[in-house]
């Protein structure tokens, strides 16, 4: 009740989000994945303060011990049940106006069946953070990229919320990232690239050997990546 729609939400989404998404992952994955977004062009009032969910942290920083992230999604999917067959989704992302009363956002897990399907993941969050802005017209991509198991390729021992330290990498280590691509490692945990792209040397053998490796953005035949076993738990992922 204390969120007033603008129209942005659904002006962003219909002209930025969704189509970045269709068109990140049909490139991506080589057209092995068709990624579809039905976008709801309706606002659902949900009859509560958004503070009630404790998400109320600054951005980036950890979560409220007692933050209800799946409360507000299951909230939202609550007021457009009578409008949406959940059942025809693998997931859903809950979309709020521009606030700064939300701060902790992005993929969360859920364990609610609506429709007769059991929804098990989530992404939500207000357009504060990427409405407009050309380098973030991938949140959808690199927030559904959590819920298709990817993580953010950085080094988070320690206190994690201490800023990006470390090198950016791919679209999954920081939205913003002006080189929007997955990394090899990541495309070939997706089962984006056929055995006949990847090349796997047993480093521990200590032999030398030359390897011819195609860019990773081509979609063309070629080896796509050089994985070297280093030892039982360590591999060297070598892209180009």
């Amino acid at each position: 009740t204390d969120l007033k729609d603008d129209g942005n939400p659904i002006r962003v989404w219909k002209t930025q989000q969704v189509p970045t998404a269709a068109k990140y992952y049909e490139t991506a994955s080589y057209g092995k994945l068709d990624f579809k977004v039905d976008l709801v062009e309706k606002v659902y009032p949900i009859n509560k303060s958004v503070l009630t969910y404790n998400l109320d942290t600054h951005h980036d920083a950890p979560a409220k011990p007692n933050a209800k992230p799946w409360e507000l999604v299951l909230d939202a999917m609550t007021a457009a049940d009578s409008d949406v067959d959940f059942s025809k989704y693998d997931y859903v992302n809950v979309v709020t106006p521009a606030t700064t009363m939300i701060g902790f956002e992005g993929a969360i897990g859920l364990q609610h069946t609506y429709d007769g399907k059991l929804m098990q993941r989530a992404t939500f969050g207000p357009i504060r953070e990427y409405a407009d802005s050309p380098t973030k017209f991938n949140w959808l991509v690199h927030e559904s990229g959590h819920l298709l198991g990817l993580l953010h390729p950085y080094n988070t021992s320690g206190n994690s919320y201490s800023g990006y330290v470390f090198p950016t990498w791919d679209l999954m280590g920081d939205s913003p990232t002006e080189n929007p691509e997955f990394l090899a490692w990541h495309k070939f945990l997706l089962g984006w690239l056929d055995s006949s792209q990847i090349n796997c040397v047993d480093g521990l053998a200590k032999s030398s050997s030359t390897h011819l490796i195609a860019p990773l953005t081509e979609n063309a035949a070629g080896i796509k990546t050089t994985i070297i076993r280093l030892s039982e738990t360590q591999a060297l992922v070598i892209e180009n």
